[in-house]
């Protein structure tokens, strides 16, 4: 097996597993944000919405992240050859995931869903009744 260059662990069954839990874990906090912007663009433009629940959801993000990442700490320190790999690569995962959540969904919100530029100079036509 493989072993992964920054933490000298195996990419074993139990790492692929934990590579599945994170990305579940991930796309959870991606799909929490985007609701929320979608509830604070209902009322307020588009840029405030996203700064406002970025704002919001930034604190439950990281504590969830955090909570689990040393959670799963005495595992990978002793969780011995089954084990290790997956809160190894859980913990860092986590960690660099969260952070990266709160900064690329909202910019890729505002890529994605950005108000079409309303057209300029060109006014409607009378119709004929």
């Amino acid at each position: 097996m493989q072993d992964a260059l920054a933490t000298g662990q195996p990419l074993s069954f139990f790492g692929i597993l934990g590579l599945i839990a994170l990305s579940g874990i991930v796309f959870n906090n991606a799909i929490v944000l985007i609701d929320q912007i979608d509830i604070k663009r209902a009322a307020k433009p588009l840029n405030d919405a996203i700064i406002e629940a970025a704002r919001k959801r930034f604190r439950p993000i990281l504590l969830t992240s955090l909570t689990t990442v040393l959670g799963l700490a005495p595992m990978a320190i002793s969780g011995g050859t089954l084990w290790e790999p997956m809160a190894t690569l859980m913990m860092g995962g986590l960690g660099t995931a969260s952070i990266l959540a709160l900064f690329y969904v909202p910019a890729l919100y505002r890529l994605l869903f950005r108000p079409a530029p309303a057209p300029q100079g060109k006014t409607a036509l009378p119709t004929q009744i």
